[in-house]
């Protein structure tokens, strides 16, 4: 971590990469986002076919 000051000498923090991560890096949540976008397509396509 670093910390520095601006021109106008606020201070920042700069953390690495590695440091910032919060999670697990799984590749879970691609698998989730792919399900609920097939989902919500499945379901818009019945709402077309229903509605015409």
């Amino acid at each position: 971590m670093q910390v520095y000051l601006d021109r106008d000498g606020h201070t920042h923090t700069s953390v690495s990469t590695q440091e910032a991560r919060q999670g697990e890096t799984t590749g879970r949540m691609r698998i989730v986002l792919g399900v609920s976008l097939l989902l919500a397509l499945i379901a818009f396509g019945v709402l077309l076919t229903v509605a015409i």
